[in-house]
């Protein structure tokens, strides 16, 4: 209180009177040390007590301050009589500054109450609400959060630059010079506006907003509202584009489109109405009433179309009217009525074509018809008229030429009844329209008189009369020979994707065959080098014997795969085909196929003929196999399998597709009198697994696929028919050579040697494996892991012959290798070996002087024969060979 009673001395000292000030300042210069007293007696005063310095006198004689008040008697008295001679005044300032107060703690406690309701109203709110002042967010809301996708605590720390970059750059300028406006009062300024904000994570959202100035704490501030409205600014665009695309739609309309009210006064319409009543503009018809264009004559007829509408129906009517240039037209409407929530009729949409020319030319027809007759009935397309029913009352002579039918069989027939039944209910659909007055155009199957079926292309137009349709006319024309052609194309894309699928199965086949080579060349070796050392009556004989079996059952599994994706090389010789399908009938598998099928009657008729062909032994005798296998199985209770060979030309064979070449045939039949082949499934039957028969009851499911596949290696091609029930019949033709037989180089043998042999290969199982079958047989043999290292040792050593792995490091394999070695020493003699098929890069490799190429898996005889026909060849017969295209294979 003493505090508050001082200040309010001072106000009332310094802000009242200046001469009060000026003494009160003087005295309390002089009595600095006395003031304390005098404040105690001043609040006194002020409580309402009579206390001066004589009462404090008396009250105080043992204190202190005693000394004090006697040794400035005078002053101190003066002062007590200047205080108590305003005390009066001073209790009017207290009373008034604890009004103030009062006054000021219940305005603080009403702004306390608002504030808190301010905050719990704004904090609510979906709306996004903002105070700025001085260029900085005073008051954010979580709304305002939410939609910036900043936090409260970023947005009150932004500045006027960071503010203005949450703005889209386009609407920046505009809204910041809004804003410093409303900040400083100015009235020339929008209020509410839409413009585009940048989110945090660099979304644009379009807001609206709304503002309006009032005054915080003394200074000018901005109250900001934002409202979403980026939904609403999107479907305004998909809107306005709407509407353009409608009225670029309306405008852009060849047929008249207008819209008159009940008095037939013209409201709206498009450029070509206009244009058809050749006004400057549809904006100079709009009031205009549209009977003004129409005859006087025609009025009661138009009165009669418009009672019709206002019972709710459409009208479809022709009508003559006189253009804004005295120029007469036929026109076509269509109008459709309009009503009202009350179903009063208040307005038609109208649809006008101008016929003119086409009503001309109909009577232009008319009169011409019989002058035209001749000239339609020598025509190739055929010319034709329908009835409204469809029912065809004339028809050109040229449909005889088209379908044999005669013209005058098919008048009063339906057109109907010689479209193909899958295309029929398409064909009465479209003279349906033709019927509403449409011109149409359309392709369909059509059965011509000796069953077959041709296809033609109808081009229809309705026949009217007045205003009325009564018919169709029309064009037919043949499109057979097109359609076919079509058709062919279609097959020719269905054969390059087959050829296309049949290329990835290769691809996948070949890396399979490369893998499973290589982990079965262990088994398929050390099975036959311990077959080698033991004898035939120890126990672990048939053991080991039956692992070499099952290894290379394997092998043969693998083989087909490389047969059926055509990634194998074959070892060719020139060879009569009728040598294989007699070593196949001779051999144990077909021996026990006819003990376990005794039903099945073999007949064979195979040509004598010494005509020869270039051929693989083992992958044609394959061929004939799997042919005859699937003849066996397509006759489980028995039948009849013939095998025929003879000569034959492309000109001359049973059947042909598109694939066959031109030239001499070695001609393989095989016919059955089996279950047959489905229409469908005879397109699929060479696709690998692709069978009817139940899964796993015959064979790898690769049968068909393997003939498919060496067929095509050997430059052949096959031709089936089949049909269910009747059995099936397989042609296959193989292309003539003129090159006498060869003869085989006998199996087994001595292969025995003492050169030195260096192994290249990165596999060390592969390695060890091929060791130890060339050292079974006497040669000194070393290693190297790769062909890097291969240069090392031949660099220090010489070896009488390199066998080199084909696949080996990414960046330097075989080839590679070779390339290097023979640069090293240029007569060095190499074999090739791989478990992937043999590739053009294989070839390469023999045209450098290469020798044979050794499929993995190998036997002891294999590798054998091949080491020691490389290590026996000359000079002059390793440089013949490097000039040959293909080398024989081993394995």
């Amino acid at each position: 209180m003493s505090m508050l009673s001082n200040n309010v001395v001072m106000r009332i000292l310094i802000g009242q009177e200046a001469n009060i000030t000026l003494r009160y300042t003087l005295l309390g210069f002089l009595f600095g040390l006395t003031f304390p007293i005098i404040s105690i007696i001043i609040d006194a005063n002020f409580q309402g007590l009579e206390y001066n310095f004589a009462t404090f006198s008396m009250l105080h004689q043992s204190n202190p301050i005693h000394y004090i008040i006697d040794t400035a008697p005078f002053f101190l008295g003066l002062f007590a009589w200047f205080i108590g001679r305003n005390a009066r005044k001073y209790k009017i300032a207290m009373r008034e500054a604890q009004v103030q107060i009062a006054e000021r703690e219940a305005a603080e406690s009403a702004l306390e109450e608002s504030t808190g309701k301010f905050s719990i109203f704004a904090e609510q709110n979906l709306l996004s609400i903002l105070i700025l002042q001085d260029g900085n967010f005073k008051y954010a809301n979580q709304a305002s959060s939410d939609l910036l996708e900043y936090s409260v605590e970023e947005m009150m720390r932004w500045d006027t630059r960071q503010i203005s970059l949450r703005v889209h750059p386009e609407d920046r300028e505009f809204v910041m010079e809004q804003a410093r406006k409303k900040e400083a009062g100015d009235t020339d300024v929008v209020t509410t506006y839409p413009f585009r904000l940048i989110l945090k994570s660099g979304k644009v959202k379009w807001v609206e907003l709304y503002s309006k100035g009032f005054q915080l704490s003394g200074k000018s501030a901005v109250f900001i509202t934002l409202i979403d409205i980026t939904d609403r600014e999107k479907a305004e665009e998909e809107l306005k584009a709407s509407e353009k695309r409608y009225r670029e739609f309306f405008e852009s309309l060849i047929e008249g489109i207008g819209l008159v009210d009940e008095n037939e006064i013209i409201l709206n319409c498009n450029p070509a109405y206009a244009e058809i009543f050749e006004e400057p503009s549809h904006k100079d018809m709009i009031g205009k009433c549209l009977l003004d264009y129409i005859p006087q004559s025609d009025h009661s007829r138009i009165a009669t179309q418009t009672a019709y509408r206002r019972k709710g129906k459409k009208n479809l009517y022709e009508v003559e009217i006189i253009t804004a240039k005295n120029n007469r037209k036929t026109l076509q409407v269509f109008i459709s009525p309009r009503f009202d929530k009350q179903g009063n009729y208040i307005a038609a949409l109208g649809s006008l074509i101008d016929i003119t020319e086409r009503k001309m030319a109909e009577q232009a027809l008319r009169e011409s018809e019989e002058k035209y007759r001749d000239l339609v009935e020598n025509m190739n397309e055929v010319v034709f008229s329908l009835d409204s029913s469809g029912v065809i009352n004339y028809i050109s002579p040229a449909i005889e030429r088209f379908s044999q039918y005669n013209p005058n069989d098919l008048i009063d027939h339906k057109l109907s009844e010689y479209i193909h039944e899958d295309d029929r209910e398409s064909y009465i659909e479209t003279l349906l329209r033709n019927m509403l007055g449409q011109i149409s155009t359309a392709e369909y199957r059509f059965a011509v008189k000796s069953g077959e079926i041709n296809w033609i292309h109808l081009s229809n137009k309705p026949v009217f009369m007045g205003d009325k349709i009564v018919g169709v006319q029309g064009i037919l024309k043949d499109i057979t020979e097109r359609k076919l052609a079509e058709q062919k194309h279609v097959e020719l894309q269905k054969k390059l994707e087959d050829a296309e699928r049949m290329e990835s199965l290769g691809l996948l086949a070949g890396g399979i065959a490369h893998d499973l080579n290589n982990t079965l060349g262990p088994m398929v070796g050390y099975s036959d080098l311990i077959l080698q050392q033991l004898e035939k009556d120890n126990p672990m004989y048939k053991k080991v014997e039956r692992i070499q079996k099952a290894s290379g059952d394997a092998a043969e599994v693998i083989q087909d795969l490389l047969s059926m994706a055509r990634r194998g090389r074959y070892e060719m010789e020139t060879m009569n085909l009728n040598d294989v399908i007699r070593a196949y009938l001779e051999s144990p598998g077909y021996l026990k196929l006819a003990r376990d099928n005794p039903g099945v009657e073999l007949t064979t008729s195979l040509n004598n003929n010494a005509a020869t062909i270039r051929g693989s032994a083992p992958h044609l005798s394959k061929v004939v196999m799997n042919l005859i296998v699937n003849a066996y199985d397509a006759m489980p209770e028995g039948g009849l399998l013939a095998l025929e060979t003879s000569l034959g030309s492309s000109e001359t064979t049973p059947r042909g597709t598109s694939e066959k070449a031109h030239g001499e045939y070695f001609v393989f039949k095989v016919s059955d009198t089996g279950s047959g082949i489905k229409p469908d499934d005879i397109d699929k039957i060479f696709e690998p697994y692709y069978s009817s028969k139940k899964m796993g009851a015959s064979g790898s499911g690769l049968g068909l696929s393997v003939v498919h596949g060496v067929l095509k290696d050997h430059g052949g091609y096959s031709d089936v028919r089949s049909e269910v029930g009747q059995g099936t019949e397989f042609y296959l033709y193989f292309p003539l050579t003129d090159e006498k037989i060869s003869r085989d180089i006998p199996k087994g043998g001595n292969y025995k040697g003492d050169e030195t042999i260096l192994i290249v290969d990165d596999a060390w199982e592969q390695r060890e494996i091929m060791t130890a079958l060339l050292s079974s047989l006497n040669y000194n043999v070393i290693t190297a892991v790769n062909g890097r290292d291969s240069l090392k040792i031949l660099e220090k050593e010489d070896a009488d012959l390199v066998i080199l792995d084909m696949i080996m490091e990414k960046d330097f394999d075989g080839l590679d290798t070779y390339r290097e070695i023979i640069k090293l020493k240029p007569a060095q003699k190499a074999i090739v070996i791989s478990g992937f098929s043999a590739t053009d890069r294989v070839k390469e490799m023999q045209k450098l002087g290469a020798g044979a190429f050794v499929k993995k898996p190998f036997t002891r005889n294999d590798i054998g024969k091949a080491v020691r026909q490389e290590l026996n060849a000359d000079s002059r017969e390793m440089n013949s060979s490097k000039q040959a295209d293909t080398r024989s294979i081993v394995g």
